[in-house]
Parts: structure tokens; C-alpha cells; sequence
């Protein structure tokens, strides 16, 4: 794994993790390993199985190849194809605009990797995510985050991590969808006050 290898690069016997989505895939995989690095797991709204609807969903607005005017554009672009990311102010927005795109010539693009939404598509639509072993093996303390207006972390999968890891703590975000964006206030504070 590639997180293993950069954290003993850094000198990281033990540390914490925050996963969102992908990253809280590898989150689940490396502490559900024998003498796991992860001190402590937070998983932000994502499950070890993934429902084919919310994998659909994100390989229909990946790969999104259109030539955008202005930053503008791609704000209302993002705001539409993202819509479900919470919270998030106009400042976000803009601050994502532009952190996700590139200028060439007199347009702008996003910042993506046609071969992994290739990927997506061709393969991870087809693969069953199951890390139900890795998360049954998990011994450190969890943390679960979840948006309740979703479609990653539904509330049939909600209740079964929690049943097959019931010493796993959780915390709700009303109003969020996929994903909750950890970039306000309260969520900060929330994850903060559980690390500490």
C-alpha cells in the first residue's frame, strides 16, 4: 500500500486517519490488517460495500471533458454535479472552481484523469467492493460520519458497520449528503473532539 510506504518515509510507525470515500475505503483496508499501523479510524460517509447506484453516479459526472468560458461557469457546473457536498458556502464554491481547473488558451478545464473514470466505468462498476473481513478485523477506536441525505452511506449499510463494529462511535450531519465536506465549524470540532 501506498500509505504504508509514504508513512515509513515520514517516519510514521502509528497515526491517525480521516477517510472520505476512497480514502476511507483505505482507511478500512489498513486498519483491518494484522498489526495495523492505524492508531485511530475516522470513516467519512462511506461504507466497506459501496451500493451500485452511488458508484453509477459518479462515473456519469466523471470524466466531464466540456471546454467551461470562466470560472463561473465551472462554479455552476460544480454546484450541479455536486450538489449533495455539504456544507458548502459561495466562497467554497469558488475556491473549488478554481482549485479544480486549469486555463488553456481561452477556456478552462477541469482537473481530471480521463483513465481513471475509465477505470470507474469499465471496472469498478462491475467489481463488488467488499471489505466486510478487513472491517469485522478492525481493533482500534472508529469514528463513522455519515450525511443522512445520501446515497453511499445509506441507512441500511449505517446500521450494519454499526452492528458488525458496535463499539464504533457515529455522528449524523442533518442536511448533507455525499459528501460531508468536513470544512465547517461544527463537523471540525466534532472529529476534533473525538481525536482528543
Amino acid at each position: 500500500m501506498n500509505m504504508v510506504v509514504l508513512a515509513a518515509k515520514i517516519g510514521f510507525d502509528r497515526y491517525d486517519l480521516i477517510g472520505t470515500s476512497p480514502g476511507g475505503l483505505m482507511g478500512i483496508a489498513l486498519a483491518g490488517i494484522e498489526n495495523s499501523p492505524i492508531r485511530r479510524l475516522v470513516v467519512n460517509d462511506v461504507a466497506p460495500e459501496i451500493p451500485y447506484s452511488a458508484l453509477n453516479r459518479i462515473a456519469a459526472y466523471g470524466g466531464h471533458h466540456a471546454k467551461f468560458p470562466d470560472l463561473e461557469s465551472v462554479e455552476r457546473h460544480l454546484q450541479l454535479t455536486l450538489a449533495l457536498f455539504a456544507p458548502m458556502t459561495g466562497d467554497d464554491w469558488t475556491r473549488m472552481a478554481m482549485n479544480s481547473t486549469r486555463k488553456v488558451d481561452n477556456h478552462y478545464l477541469l482537473h481530471q484523469y480521463a483513465e481513471i473514470f475509465r477505470n470507474v466505468s469499465y471496472f469498478v462498476l462491475f467489481t463488488n467492493v467488499d471489505l466486510w473481513r478487513q472491517w469485522d478485523n478492525i481493533e482500534c477506536p472508529v469514528l463513522i460520519l455519515r450525511g443522512k441525505d445520501l446515497d453511499f452511506l445509506t441507512k441500511r449499510l449505517f446500521d450494519r458497520v454499526k452492528e458488525r463494529l458496535p463499539r464504533a462511535e457515529t455522528i449524523e450531519f442533518e442536511g448533507v449528503g455525499h459528501t460531508p465536506t468536513l470544512n465547517a465549524a461544527s463537523q471540525i470540532r466534532a472529529i476534533m473532539d473525538w481525536l482528543e
